[in-house]
C-alpha cells in the first residue's frame, strides 16, 4: 500500500515492519489501525513519499532533517545514526526535524536497547488537550518511551503517552465500530506485558 503511494520498496518494507511490529506488540493503536491514515496522509503530501534525510553532527548531538518522512522511516534512521555515534561516544542526543507521525515510540527504544544501549526518546506535539480550569487546548500527547537492555531477558521498554488515552484508541474504536469508554477506563488487554519482545 506504501509502495503504491510512491514510496520506495525497501523503505515501504521497514515502514510497514514497524507498524506490524507495534501490533504484534500490543500497540493496536499505533500499529495496523493507523495505514489508512497514513496512506491519506502520503496522498494529501503530507508525508513526503520520496524524501531525501540528511543529518548534521552538532557538539554533543546529531540534527536528522528528515524531508517530511513518514515516522517509520526516520524513526529507524536515527536510532541508527545514535548506534553509530556511540561507537565512539559515550552518549549522543537526536533531534529528528520535519518527520512524519513516529507511531508508537516504544518500537525505536527497542531497536535500541535490542543493540545493546539504554535510549530514552520524547516528541512534542500539536496541543490537542485541555487541562483542568483550561478554556482551550493547552498540551499534546507528547509521548515518552525508554528501553533498556536486560542481562539475559528481553528489553525493558516504557512507553506513555501524556493523556488519558492516545489518539490511536479513538481511531482503534471506530476502526472497531466500538463506543469509546469512559476516562479513566481505558485498558488494553490485548497488550503483551512490554518486557516481551514480538518479531
Amino acid at each position: 500500500m506504501f509502495g503504491a503511494c510512491n514510496v520506495p520498496a525497501a523503505e515501504a518494507a521497514l515502514a510497514a515492519s514497524i507498524l506490524v511490529r507495534s501490533e504484534l506488540r500490543g500497540y493496536r493503536t499505533h500499529g495496523m489501525t493507523r495505514v489508512a491514515s497514513y496512506v491519506e496522509r502520503l496522498r494529501a503530501g503530507d508525508f513526503n513519499p520520496r524524501a531525501v534525510m540528511s543529518h548534521q553532527s552538532i557538539p554533543g548531538g546529531i540534527v536528522l532533517e528528515a524531508d517530511g518522512a513518514m515516522g517509520q522511516i526516520a524513526g529507524p534512521r536515527a536510532i541508527e545514526l545514535g548506534l553509530e555515534a556511540l561507537r565512539t561516544d559515550a552518549s549522543v542526543l537526536i533531534a529528528v526535524r520535519e518527520s512524519g507521525h513516529l507511531g508508537a515510540l516504544g518500537i525505536y527504544a527497542l531497536l535500541a536497547a535490542e543493540a545493546g544501549v539504554f535510549c530514552v526518546l520524547g516528541q512534542r506535539t500539536t496541543p490537542m488537550l485541555s487541562m483542568e480550569g483550561f478554556a482551550r487546548a493547552a498540551i499534546g500527547h507528547n509521548p515518552i518511551a525508554f528501553g533498556c537492555p536486560m542481562r539475559g531477558a528481553a528489553p525493558l521498554v516504557f512507553d506513555i503517552a501524556c493523556s488519558v488515552a492516545a489518539r490511536g484508541h479513538i481511531l482503534l474504536a471506530a476502526r472497531e465500530g466500538k463506543p469509546i469508554p469512559p476516562a479513566g477506563r481505558w485498558t488494553s488487554t490485548a497488550r503483551r506485558p512490554l518486557t516481551q519482545s514480538a518479531h
